[in-house]
């Protein structure tokens, strides 16, 4: 279960579903598992942590928040982070045996963080105890699933906003700062492994401290190619080189979950969202900083995600936005109208789902 941003181990689920309440004065060690103790059947719980644990993962390149613990790839590893709280402000603090099992083994602690890997595909459980003894402060099951498929590429290859894909290869624009992701599938679902090996070489350098495990931001040079590889614990390297070029001859607007590019009215203190790509040749370029310059009847923002921006409706009438890339630029025609001629815009953003479509890489080869 995910309460919050974290997901809670046993203990933390079974007392937010009412069967723990505020029992550390009870007899929460009885093992019992009974209403009003917040243990676990075959357990014996410690008294320090009568309302459980909640852990967290390490983050992929698409989240802005902190989430429970993901599936790993098989022969994988993870860290984990341990906190009191289900938004991950409150790192437990107290002292603490940790242990793996089934597929599952604990292969280091530092202060609230376990990190874990797995020797198989299967489940297993990460458990927490006082040290020296078995008096659990809760456990979480874990999962680990054969690798699949390495997406490998710009992270404009993979669209937060589910932009179409196009139709052909990718390319960097020279002189540009790009972030290059890889993403791992299993059969059912996204995993993580952070003890995949990521190497870039080419026409590109690395900015290592901006650097994350299933990130290299790079600066590519002024030509050439770039080639990006990501390696796991089990399976070939996977690698994708991605040729450099000097500029755009295009840019259009594109269609998203983002925003509607055939909605060219926004209401009056209202916003749309528009998501733009960048041409060479007709291979689309990553690494592209739009450059807005909007007239007075509304206001635009910086890039939402790469490619997309907020445009604000500030006064009633036809509106322009010119948008320029190196090389190209458009220019998009809005009305800006009455908020009840506009009707209502989106008011949230839509977050990442882990089942989206991989993008630029190739098979890891894993039957």
């Amino acid at each position: 279960m995910t309460v919050g941003c974290l997901q809670g181990g046993e203990r933390a689920q079974q007392n937010d579903n009412g069967w723990g309440g505020d029992s550390g004065s009870g007899d929460s060690g009885s093992g019992a598992g009974d209403p009003g103790d917040s243990c676990i059947a075959g357990e014996v719980c410690s008294d320090e942590t009568p309302s459980g644990l909640f852990f967290g993962g390490p983050r992929l390149f698409d989240s802005f928040f902190i989430s429970g613990p993901h599936p790993v790839a098989a022969g994988g590893s993870q860290s984990i982070g341990v906190y009191t709280d289900n938004h991950a402000g409150q790192p437990f603090e107290l002292p603490f045996d940790a242990a793996g099992s089934g597929v599952m083994k604990v292969t280091g602690t530092a202060g609230s963080t376990v990190t874990v890997s797995s020797n198989g595909a299967g489940q297993g459980y990460l458990r927490l105890f006082e040290p020296g003894t078995k008096l659990l402060y809760d456990r979480i099951s874990l999962t680990a699933e054969t690798l699949v498929e390495i997406g490998a590429g710009p992270v404009e290859a993979f669209p937060f906003f589910y932009m179409a894909a196009p139709k052909k290869p990718w390319v960097l624009l020279a002189s540009s700062a790009v972030m290059l992701v890889a993403s791992l599938q299993g059969a059912t679902q996204r995993l993580v492994d952070e003890s995949i090996v990521l190497g870039v070489s080419g026409d590109a350098a690395v900015l290592e401290e901006s650097s994350a495990w299933d990130t290299r931001f790079v600066t590519v040079g002024a030509a050439g190619s770039v080639t990006f590889s990501a390696k796991t614990t089990y399976g070939p390297q996977v690698q994708t080189t991605i040729p450099v070029v000097q500029g755009a001859d295009s840019i259009a607007l594109v269609d998203s979950e983002l925003g509607d590019p055939e909605d060219l009215t926004i209401p009056l203190g209202g916003y749309g969202y528009y998501c733009f790509r960048a041409f060479s040749n007709g291979n689309p370029i990553a690494g592209v900083t739009l450059e807005l310059t909007p007239s007075s009847e509304v206001s635009a923002s910086a890039e939402l995600w790469p490619g997309c921006i907020q445009i604000i409706g500030e006064k009633v009438g036809l509106a322009e936005v010119k948008v320029a890339v190196a090389g190209a630029e458009m220019v998009l025609e809005l009305q800006v109208v009455s908020g009840a001629a506009g009707g209502a815009k989106k008011s949230a953003m839509p977050w990442a789902r882990a089942d989206k479509t991989l993008g630029q890489g190739e098979r890891a080869g894993m039957e």
